[in-house]
């Protein structure tokens, strides 16, 4: 496997283990290039906006948890 795709791997390990309560969420840190950085603030300032403005679809964490939790196992479990 590559170093790309081992990284992915441990990556989303290290999110499921934020997740499931195991790891401290401050534990996985991820270096994001400038040009990233700059759209992914564009972005959430959009979407801030939306909330604000009551024109966003919102979903509680209950209603996202489950399926988010299952996926990921999922996924996990077909790259071992």
């Amino acid at each position: 496997m590559s170093k790309v795709g081992e990284g992915i791997i441990r990556g989303l390990k290290q999110a499921l283990a934020i997740i499931e309560g195991t790891a401290k969420e401050g534990s996985y840190v991820v270096h994001t290039p400038a040009e990233i950085e700059a759209a992914l603030k564009i972005e959430v300032e959009r979407r801030v906006a939306e909330v604000e403005a009551g024109t966003a679809a919102t979903y509680s964490w209950e209603e996202v948890e489950a399926p988010l939790r299952a996926r990921l196992s999922t996924r996990l479990d077909h790259m071992n």
